[in-house]
């Protein structure tokens, strides 16, 4: 789950958009839903490396001098965060969105309706007063690299069992040459509660959400020392990739130092290959 950043779609007033009566636009809308229901069940791919690596491309070099209308949001206020006043949401940076097949959304734009990729922006949390990043979240605290590690070691441990069985279960179908690990989603794992409130509902939620991310990369470095005794590789030999956007620093050293290397959005995506095992558990992300 990503607790520090979100996106927010583009504003679609700034997109053109025909004038339709509302029963047009509905009936518009059930016949996206329906042509991309029906591209989804012939088995098409809504997204590509090539489009991935395009999209991400253009986010470094722009567009080569075309020109094209699009919403800089960079330092938009999206308002008061709602642990409080002394916290905002503000855009950052221009990042990627995916739209998978789904039911009709809430608002439905014509010209945007069939894109697979969309430019967003990503929003993060800041303070009222000083306008700095504030991380982690609002009813947060971090807690030690130290801490974090001796966390995954547990369970690594606890998993013990249930690996030992997943494993005599992969060793038959891994194919020959498998030496990539990518996690995608895990969470973070470097964040929980305050423990300045009650012990509610929200704080036991950050606390079973840290538990959750754990047990994921505890099972993300099980998988990897398994491609590595099934081969025979040294430690260096299998590569071991995880992306998602609310990665705190405290998690990329502990990861670092597990031989894991964090990477962004969509470097992740564009490292699956043939050679690889892909964990991801419900994540939003393409499929």
């Amino acid at each position: 789950m990503d607790m520090l950043k979100h996106v927010t779609p583009m504003v679609l007033q700034d997109v053109p958009c025909p004038p339709l009566t509302p029963e047009k636009l509905k009936t518009e809308a059930t016949h996206a839903c329906e042509l991309l229901q029906a591209h989804y069940n012939a088995g098409r791919p809504f997204f590509s490396k090539a489009q991935l690596r395009d999209l991400a491309e253009q986010l470094v070099r722009g567009l080569d001098g075309r020109a094209v209308s699009f919403p800089v949001e960079i330092g938009k206020d999206h308002g008061c965060h709602p642990r409080g006043p002394e916290f905002r949401i503000i855009a950052t940076a221009p990042a990627l969105r995916y739209c998978p097949p789904a039911a009709p959304p809430a608002v439905f734009h014509p010209s945007l309706a069939l894109l697979p990729v969309e430019i967003a922006f990503t929003t993060k949390i800041s303070s009222s007063s000083s306008f700095s990043v504030v991380e982690p979240a609002p009813a947060c605290s971090s807690v030690s690299a130290a801490t974090v590690s001796a966390r995954l070691a547990l369970a690594r441990q606890e998993q013990r069992d249930c690996v030992a069985r997943l494993c005599a279960l992969l060793k038959p179908v891994l194919p020959e040459g498998t030496d990539k690990v990518v996690a995608f989603a895990c969470g973070t794992m470097g964040s929980v509660g305050d423990g300045g409130g009650d012990g509610g509902e929200e704080e036991k939620g950050l606390e079973e959400m840290v538990g959750r991310s754990t047990a994921q990369h505890a099972l993300t470095l099980q998988v990897r020392d398994l491609l590595r005794d099934c081969a025979g590789r040294d430690a260096g030999d299998v590569r071991c990739y995880a992306q998602d956007p609310g990665y705190t620093v405290v998690d990329e050293q502990v990861l670092g130092k597990e031989g894991v290397d964090v990477v962004d959005d969509p470097e992740g995506f564009l490292e699956v290959d043939e050679a690889s095992v892909v964990i991801s558990v419900c994540p939003n992300v393409p499929d």
